[in-house]
């Protein structure tokens, strides 16, 4: 048994305070760079072979078994440092494009342990692959210095531990997707139309020819280029004859709503795609239109299937379909999250969904505590990641939700999560490897910010206001009042006996935000006692008060307009602003005596609040991925990060400070043992906010008590305290936790 204490106490002198003061703002710029990431995102990519699928979601690949369709089973993954676009696969190797990360090499023999092998930067971004023998070929393209670039590489990768650049095409402008046939490369320029590439010679590819269509991928097949073609919300699937590279002919045109994004044909049939579009005011989701080509120049639809979300990209093996689904849209009634889907279309005229692979999805929020994280997905719902280790997270357990997550909020051993058109979720998080749903509240409106506190949440929904709900009992959560504002809300944040909510309204006019505090030490009669305005300017945005923090009697409001307020609530009847600071940011967090602002376009700043009425910029880190929501932990910076996932970054100035100056926990917690299932030892951590006699035991299934753990006064502070099973059977077993009078017990399970 190792017992350890991770919070240094409080008691520091006032010189070694103006020490560490001093020291910081000696060290104004310090750096902050990435550390560890959870690439966990959309499944952007994938192709099949043999039973095989080799999908990337975000920057992980994943090798699955789909031989049961019912049932795809993981094998293997490996991680990577970008966005994986598209993935291409020859021998026992697995080829990624990664944007601006480059091409990068996976071995791929053992595929319950893919292996990076081998990476190369290139001038352009890499977007898609298609490889042929030995020679991988690459369409490039980015915006660079004011002007788009790009054009087609060509590689050879007979070591494909060191790849080498042959040729290279020069469109100019970017390149998307790419065919292969014979001896001419078939690219997808700007969206806007395809270049026909002459190859015959690697090192120097010529333009032969040029075809008008747009946004689409192509597949070439008996000396027809079809074409997924998109035009805003029209067009569809276009066929060519290029017999004669040089004069390609159009064959047909059929044209069907939504237009097609992805295409993939098999004897006389071609599977289409068209992802979501706008049909009238409404967003639709994603389809497939099966079509019979045995006569290309009369094309006949003849089968149809609705994703409940967007279709993306589709690939075709043995009578089945497989779809990426969920990927970067606006709307979806998709129940299962992002992933990909498989269809059975052994009768192409009736499609039959068999099998779903869910993936995590893009990363929109992120909450920390102790050493978990609790990672929001758009198309998912709630991702626990073990961060222990902050170089390499791990996802530990995954919560599905039926709506788009939007935020989250954490008290004792349940989520709370707003879940968009879900209305508000109730998860158990007891067993971080297996959170479940305990109770929901229907809101009828896109949910979108809470806030808890005691018994009550605090939602952010439809009309202008507050939602106050009880929600004591999880099966049983109803309405006790309602606090009107004149705006819409946009952010809450409740602490003690208030509320704090920053509302916005938006017009041709001008935007216009305020602060609107309430009393609401009676959650059954909120009361309005403070407002607060930067005033109005006519054909100008002024306050956008998209998330607040408080701290020490002063309120830090993120003003998306392009500043840092803060505001002196002391008197919440009369809030007064004491400083305003440039710094674009749409959500903000507090530790210690900083200050962490997150902006989309902006990344991260990190402010010295040791003097509210003149926070002073420390370190800004400026990142090429947008950066979407904030959390800090000791110092640790967590940001997620869209289709990049979750990114760790570390300032060497705020985490010395903060581990010296490390606040106490605030309430009395007992968290799940990681691992679990374990053999034979695991790890019990807790917090005790107060100085008190603890006492830490196990118990068998029958109840009888087999171990002792701790017994003895202990002083407010974190504590992980090991357990070693070797000499006990495999079972559940059950630890309880006793501080003071109360008391908190959780189930393990030993598996030998």
């Amino acid at each position: 048994m190792v017992e350890s204490k991770t919070v240094k106490g409080l008691l520091y002198s006032i010189s070694f305070i103006l020490m560490v003061v001093n020291q910081l703002h000696s060290q104004i710029g310090g750096g902050t760079e990435l550390v560890g990431r959870w690439a966990a995102g959309s499944p952007n990519a994938f192709t099949v072979e043999n039973n095989i699928v080799f999908t990337a979601n975000g920057g992980i690949l994943q090798t699955l078994d789909i031989s049961d369709p019912s049932n795809p089973v993981l094998l293997g993954q490996v991680a990577t440092n970008g966005v994986i676009s598209d993935v291409a696969k020859s021998g026992n190797y697995i080829y990624l494009a990664e944007g601006d990360s480059g091409l990068k090499v996976i071995d791929v023999s053992n595929l319950g342990n893919p292996i990076q092998v081998s990476e190369l930067l290139l001038p352009g971004s890499v977007n898609t692959l298609v490889i042929d023998n030995q020679t991988l070929y690459v369409a490039e393209g980015g915006f660079d210095g004011g002007q788009w670039i790009g054009g087609m590489r060509t590689l050879d990768v007979t070591d494909p531990f060191n790849p080498q650049p042959l040729g290279f095409y020069d469109s100019p402008g970017e390149s998307n997707f790419i065919s292969l046939v014979g001896d001419y490369i078939y690219i997808n320029k700007n969206f806007v139309e395809i270049l026909i590439i002459d190859i015959s010679d690697l090192n120097n590819p010529s333009l032969v020819s040029t075809v008008d269509a747009r946004f689409g991928n192509t597949y070439l097949s008996n000396n027809l280029l079809y074409v997924a073609s998109k035009r805003n919300s029209g067009e569809g699937l276009k066929i060519f004859d290029v017999v004669i590279p040089t004069s390609p002919s159009l064959v047909s045109n059929t044209i069907f709503s939504g237009g097609a994004e992805d295409i993939t044909v098999s004897g006389n049939y071609a599977f289409v795609t068209n992802g979501e579009y706008v049909d009238g005011n409404n967003w639709r989701d994603g389809q497939i239109r099966i079509f019979d080509i045995s006569d290309p120049v009369n094309l006949t639809e003849i089968g149809f299937y609705e994703s409940p979300g967007d279709v993306a990209h589709i690939s075709y093996a043995n009578y089945t379909l497989i779809i990426s689904e969920g990927v970067n849209s606006n709307v979806s009634t998709s129940e299962e999250g992002s992933g990909l889907r498989i269809i059975d279309v052994t009768n192409p005229a009736l499609p039959e969904p068999v099998g779903f692979f869910e993936t995590p999805g893009i990363s929109v929020d992120v909450v920390v505590r102790n050493n978990y994280a609790f990672v929001l997905t758009l198309y998912g719902g709630i991702s626990v990641v073990n961060i222990q280790d902050i170089s390499n997270p791990t996802q530990i357990g995954y919560y599905n939700s039926p709506g788009k997550p939007k935020d989250l909020s954490l008290k004792d051993n349940l989520a709370y999560l707003a879940d968009g058109n879900g209305g508000l979720r109730i998860v158990d998080i007891s067993d971080l490897t297996n959170p479940v749903e305990v109770g929901s509240y229907e809101t009828g409106d896109s949910f979108s910010k809470i806030d808890v506190s005691g018994d009550f949440a605090y939602v952010l929904y439809g009309a202008a206001g507050i939602h106050i709900l009880d929600i004591s009992n999880p099966l049983d959560i109803y309405e006790v009042s309602f606090a009107g504002i004149s705006h819409t809300p946009v952010s809450i944040l409740v602490q003690g006996n208030y509320a704090y909510v920053g509302d916005w309204i938006s017009s041709h006019w001008g935007g216009q935000g305020h602060i609107w505090i309430f009393n609401i030490s009676d959650p059954f009669n909120p009361i309005q006692i403070g407002e607060y305005d930067e005033g109005y300017t006519m054909w100008e945005d002024t306050f956008n008060p998209t998330d607040l923090a408080l701290k020490d009697n002063y309120l830090y409001v993120a003003d998306r307009i392009g500043y840092m307020v803060v505001l002196d609530v002391s008197d919440p009847t009369h809030p007064v602003r004491v400083s305003k600071t440039s710094a674009f940011a749409e959500n903000i967090e507090i530790e210690g005596d900083f200050v962490y602002l997150s902006y989309s376009y902006g990344g991260v700043k990190i402010f010295d609040i040791l003097d509210p009425l003149i926070p002073q910029e420390i370190s800004t880190y400026d990142p090429t991925f947008s950066v979407r929501a904030i959390d800090v932990n000791h110092g640790v910076i967590l940001v997620s990060a869209l289709d990049y996932g979750m990114m760790i970054l570390h300032n060497e100035i705020t985490t010395s400070v903060n581990d010296e100056i490390e606040t106490l926990p605030n309430e009395f917690v007992l968290n799940q043992n990681y691992p679990n299932p374990f053999n034979p030892s695991t790890t019990i951590s807790y917090s005790i906010p107060s100085s008190e006699y603890v006492t830490l035991k196990i118990y068998d299934i029958l109840g009888s008590e087999i171990a002792l753990l701790v017994n003895k006064e202990q002083t407010a502070g974190f504590y992980n305290v090991e357990f070693n099973a070797n000499n006990f059977p495999s079972g559940i077993y059950i630890y309880t936790l006793q501080f003071g009078n109360n008391m908190q017990s959780k189930k393990m399970i030993l598996l030998k």
